[in-house]
């Protein structure tokens, strides 16, 4: 049959006294009470960690705004500036019409026979 765990006890789990009780509680409050301290720098430390990783984000998220608006604003003035631009109609299916002026003519040189 199977022991009673009183039977089983080594003698590092016996029943330790009161007074015996009370040391290990002071002990173990001890202990806590001077991590405490290092546990207040850690969280001191990874706080600013989080600021600074949080303004990191805010100033890349103010940067891309800056540029898609410039983009933006930069595709407009080009699209404005472009002849091709003026005459693009997306529901065309044909190129845009040529101007209304012809271009100048081109005349090609002249090139004389070296004397042969």
């Amino acid at each position: 049959m199977a022991k009673s765990t009183t039977e089983n006890q080594t003698p590092e789990t016996e029943q330790l006294t009161e007074k015996e009780m009370d040391a290990k509680k002071a002990e173990i409050t001890a202990w806590y009470k001077e991590n405490i301290k290092h546990l207040k720098t850690q969280k001191e430390y990874e706080e600013l960690l989080r600021d600074i990783e949080k303004l990191r984000a805010e100033r890349l998220q103010a940067q891309q705004f800056i540029a898609q608006t410039m983009a933006t604003k930069q595709a407009e003035e080009q699209a404005k500036k472009s002849q091709a631009g003026q005459d693009w109609n997306p529901n065309m299916d044909t190129a845009p019409p040529r101007p209304a002026t012809p271009a100048p003519a081109r005349k090609l040189k002249k090139v004389e026979a070296d004397g042969q």
